[in-house]
């Protein structure tokens, strides 16, 4: 069958939705995404559709990735059994944003999601910086524990 990869239109984000929360559902941590909020962030922050590819095989879209103008790039998601269009999507993004003045691609991705740190590694990223978050309940953190008095002489 022929693949197409193409930029995105309205209406691409349920099966957007669709796909991450297919590809991305047993990680770690995950948590689902859903058109609404995939919508949202494209009207509100990313509203450009060249930066973002959808790969659409017999008139399905399969898989996606995203490139943001500050240069973070999403893992090429996929449905199962499409796999072979992920390489397709990074050259597709890495190749226009490259044309667009882009010097630097990057990614972010937990620790423990291995599947998407592997495929960029393979592709020649590499780990610059590694974070951790902390998170701790409010009603936990009494107040007092935390304040200084400071004094000037």
């Amino acid at each position: 069958t022929a693949m197409e990869i193409r930029h995105y239109q309205p209406g691409d984000e349920e099966a957007q939705a669709r796909i991450y929360n297919t590809g991305a559902g047993n990680l770690p941590g995950f948590k689902p995404a859903t058109a609404e909020e995939i919508e949202r962030r494209y009207r509100n922050s990313d509203p450009d559709p060249a930066t973002k590819w959808y790969a659409v095989e017999s008139g399905a879209i399969v898989g996606y990735v995203v490139c943001n103008p500050n240069g973070r790039m999403s893992y090429p998601w996929c449905l199962a059994g499409a796999g072979h269009v992920r390489q397709r999507l990074l050259d597709a993004a890495i190749r226009e944003t490259t044309e667009r003045g882009a010097v630097e691609v990057w990614a972010a991705y937990r620790n423990d999601w291995q599947e998407p740190i592997a495929f960029f590694r393979e592709h020649g990223f590499r780990v610059v910086r590694e974070m951790i978050n902390y998170v701790a309940s409010l009603a936990s953190l009494r107040s007092e524990d935390h304040t200084s008095e400071l004094q000037s002489h």
